[in-house]
């Protein structure tokens, strides 16, 4: 079957309004009102959820009094509701556009439909759209304006008349906008009849038309007159796949979670043409139902419930047909797949179960134009739903085990399995079962065993390792990720030859460094790099002139740089100002402590903090607004160079480093208020060190040299609240040359590699971990 592909749905009926030879309709002379709760389906199959509907208000001549009132329907059973007390009749003209379920091709229709229904709300305000309350629709009118009959009298006829061309006599069948093809009974499986014929494989234009040319045909006289609408009928009632129709409904209503009985629509069709109905032919027996069996075993024979034959023709028999099981005729079991079969005959079905855990299968009894299904599940050897809790931030290399699940839910012993995954292909772990290690992918589990699983993370960062417990339809995964490294290049620094001990500081998440060495001696060289462009941009040069192993930080919105050692060692304790906003720089005050290589530098509360340079241990403060240093309490330990300084939470920090006999681990804060030292516990690392602070908790990064050959690089986060250090697994940065400077949320760090006979920098990004 296909679509042709129309767009526009053939209007099949108007609005009713007044006659010509009326005049304008006036409510009646009194001022009562009706409250109208109206609820109700559309339904050809059921209409899809945004279908817009129209109610307008009739009187009793059935002409428009100009009321009318919209919603739409609200899901895709077709249901609407409204409610209103501005009615002042009770006849009712209901009008639906929309997309629909086809039920004989299963698939939503590819273009809009309009139906119609009238109805009396004085009866009832549960008003269903069909088919039927659609073909009544003109002739009711009819009846009721130019024969004059009652609105109860013509809708009874007009339903009889309809019915009449689908061969259908049955005078008893309730109102057309009460009928429902979702439920059980006579008269809804009669709705259902005629919706499938007149649906057929028609198109949505090509229904239109055949509905508006019915319509037009019953108008006057209740009767099909033209022979071509009456062969469409038969002809289309022929054609219809019966059992794939009604798959089609239930499956329909099973997706939307709905729980419908489709009537047995199959008996009101002339299958043959021979213009008897099912129902009335000697082939057709009452409707059968076989009850579906849950939790059966696997492999096993199933035998359905039994089924009586009644109601063939006094005599006669019917042809039962049996598909992928095989039939048991009164307690016997049939060789054949066809039989023949009498009033009083019992039949069952008798299949195999699955071998599958928790899977269905299906087999089907024709009898005449009646196909009923035998469904056997077998038993759900599901286990309850478990889970495992992913680890992320993982050490490299490091074993984990997941948290411990307790199977339930699985009454017998059932096949299990682990399937590994891992991003750097590594899969090595096990499974524990009850304490005992498995290291096969396959096993059996039962109800009450204990269950963990172990997986080594991956030797790289950022590399996801996990093995995930399958059991029939259940599975979860134990992941385990490890972090990612923490440094990240950024860019490369075209700044030429090897730069080591630069000098630099931070303004407003900006980066600022320069001076240093390179492999033609020392440079004055100056740079302003923007994270957010990730763009390199070089400066006017240090006015203290070319310079290494230098000091920097920053006051509010300028930089200082100074000290170190430069080519006229005269100048080696000068200090100087930079304006990011004039690019420019301005002489301040001299250091004037004694040694000025390799000292710490760090601002805090609006001054900087410059010492511990040249093995010393002397600490000075710098005031911007006086430009005057002044010396404070030294580092009450030995003196040092190479160590680190840094400001967080209001205080100091000075630490590690070298001195005459080797290296430091001493972690020292300094209070600018009461101007004391405090010596903290010690860094659990050893080697020289760097360190830097990112919102409130430190960073040291140390390098230690065993020998000529061999060294060793350790990373450790300091939190000063509890005074904890946690050794954290991130690449080193650290090594005798180098330099971190640290913003709000980031510190940054310049690399330099020897390429044989040549070296290159690169700039890299420093985030802190999550914790």
């Amino acid at each position: 079957m296909r679509y042709l592909g129309l767009a526009l749905v053939i209007l099949l009926a108007t609005t009713i309004s007044c006659r010509e030879d009326e005049e304008a309709v006036t409510p009646p002379a009194t001022d009562l009102t009706f409250t109208v709760d109206l609820t109700g389906y559309v339904q050809k199959g059921p209409f899809i959820n945004g279908t817009s509907m129209i109610i307008s208000e009739l009187n009793d001549s059935l002409a428009a009094t100009g009321k009318t009132f919209t919603t739409q329907i609200t899901d895709n059973q077709g249901f609407f509701a409204i409610k209103t007390s501005q009615v002042d009749y009770t006849n009712l003209q209901l009008t639906a556009s929309g997309f629909y379920f086809d039920e004989v091709k299963g698939e939503k229709s590819s273009a809009q439909l309009t139906l119609f229904a009238l109805a009396d709300v004085s009866q009832g305000a549960a008003i269903n759209v069909n088919v039927l309350s659609h073909l009544e629709f003109n002739r009711v009118a009819y009846l009721i304006q130019e024969e004059g009959k009652s609105f109860s009298e013509a809708k009874k006829q007009a339903q009889r008349e309809v019915l009449a061309i689908f061969s259908i006599s049955n005078d008893e069948v309730r109102s057309s906008e009460w009928l429902d093809i979702a439920q059980e009974g006579e008269d809804n499986a009669i709705l259902l009849a005629t919706s499938v014929v007149l649906q057929a494989n028609n198109t949505v234009a090509e229904l239109s038309e055949l509905l508006a040319d019915l319509s037009t045909d019953l108008k006057e006289d209740g009767r099909l007159n033209k022979q071509d609408n009456r062969d469409r009928i038969r002809e289309q009632a022929k054609l219809l796949d019966l059992p794939q129709v009604r798959q089609h409904l239930e499956k329909r209503y099973q997706d939307m979670d709905v729980k419908a009985v489709i009537p047995n629509f199959e008996k009101y069709i002339d299958s043959d043409g021979d213009g008897i109905l099912n129902k009335d032919e000697d082939d057709t027996p009452d409707d059968f139902t076989f009850e579906a069996q849950v939790d059966v075993p696997i492999n096993a024979n199933i035998v359905s419930n039994p089924i009586e034959i009644n109601s063939l023709k006094e005599g006669g028999t019917a042809d039962a047909s049996i598909t992928h099981a095989q039939l048991i005729l009164n307690g016997a079991l049939a060789t054949d797949s066809l039989v023949k079969v009498a009033n009083g005959d019992k039949l069952q079905i008798q299949l195999v179960s699955s071998d599958q855990f928790n899977d269905t299968t299906t087999a089907s009894l024709t009898i005449g134009t009646i196909t009923r299904p035998f469904r056997v599940v077998t038993a759900n050897y599901s286990p309850d739903d478990f889970a495992f809790t992913s680890i992320i931030d993982a050490k490299r290399s490091t074993v984990y085990q997941s948290d411990t699940i307790v199977i339930t839910g699985l009454p017998h012993p059932t096949p299990a399995e682990t399937v590994w995954f891992s991003t750097d292909n590594q899969q090595t772990g096990a499974i524990f079962i009850n304490g005992k290690k498995y290291t096969d992918n396959s096993f059996s589990l039962k109800e009450g065993d204990q269950v963990w699983i172990e997986v080594t993370a991956g030797e790289k960062y950022s590399t996801k390792v996990s093995s995930s417990l399958v059991i029939n339809d259940k599975e979860a995964a134990f992941e385990v990720e490890t972090g990612p490294n923490s440094w990240q290049e950024k860019l490369p620094l075209a700044m030429g030859g090897f730069h080591s001990r630069p000098a630099g500081f931070s303004i407003e998440d900006k980066v600022y460094f320069g001076t240093g060495r390179t492999d033609k001696g020392s440079t004055k060289a100056f740079y302003e790099y923007d994270p957010i462009t990730n763009q390199l941009t070089q400066k006017a040069d240090f006015g203290g002139g070319a310079r290494a192993e230098g000091i920097g930080f920053s006051i509010g919105q300028f930089g200082y740089i100074g000290l170190g050692t430069g080519e006229d060692p005269s100048r080696d304790s000068e200090v100087y100002r930079y304006d990011p906003d004039t690019d420019t720089w301005t002489e301040v005050a001299s250091y004037p402590g004694n040694n000025s290589w390799l000292s710490i530098g760090f601002s805090l509360n609006g001054k900087g903090y410059v010492g511990m340079g040249g093995i010393s241990n002397d600490f000075w403060e710098y005031d911007p607004t006086t430009d005057i240093w002044r010396e404070l309490a030294s580092l009450p330990a030995e003196g040092r160079y190479n160590a680190f300084g840094f400001s967080m939470n209001g205080k100091g920090y000075v630490g590690l480093g070298d001195g005459d006999d080797s290296g430091k681990s001493d972690i020292w804060e300094y209070d600018p208020v009461t101007g004391t030292w405090t010596q903290l516990s010690n860094y659990p690392g050893q080697g020289g060190s760097i360190g830097f602070s990112i919102e409130g908790l430190a960073y040291i990064d140390s390098f230690y040299r065993k020998n000529y050959s061999e060294s060793e690089s350790q990373f450790f986060k300091y939190d000063p609240s509890n005074g904890s250090w946690n050794s954290l697994d991130i690449e080193d940065m650290s090594f005798s040359n180098t330099m971190i400077i640290s913003t709000s949320t980031k510190a940054y760090h310049i690399r330099s590699e020897f390429h044989g006979s040549s070296y290159s920098s690169k700039l890299f990004e420093f985030t802190p971990p999550q914790d």
